[in-house]
């Protein structure tokens, strides 16, 4: 835009909806940890939300975000095996 001699460069006003998104979806992954197969896609959308607020800017919320999706993913991850392993275990010794 130009303002008679000068000229005036409109600011696009920065979002954070994507690190906002990431951190709540990371948050819910890592307290779902007793339920691994609502928790782990959860981490992982949080983890995604980092990566998609970082190609606008990188925030402090979203950098805590991923940090929690990295951990609710490990241990979501070691839930599920636990939880597939004791269904094997137990339907392996149902019928002794």
């Amino acid at each position: 835009m130009k303002i008679g001699d000068l000229e005036v460069n409109e600011v696009q006003p920065i979002s954070h909806t994507w690190g906002i998104a990431g951190f709540a979806c990371s948050l819910f992954g890592l307290v779902g940890f007793l339920m691994p197969y609502l928790g782990l896609p959860l981490s992982i959308m949080g983890v995604v939300g980092y990566y998609k607020q970082k190609r606008l800017e990188a925030t402090g919320l979203a950098m805590a975000g991923n940090v929690m999706g990295i951990i609710g993913i490990v241990i979501n991850g070691v839930m599920l095996l636990l939880f597939v392993l004791g269904v094997m275990f137990i339907t392996a010794f149902a019928n002794l």
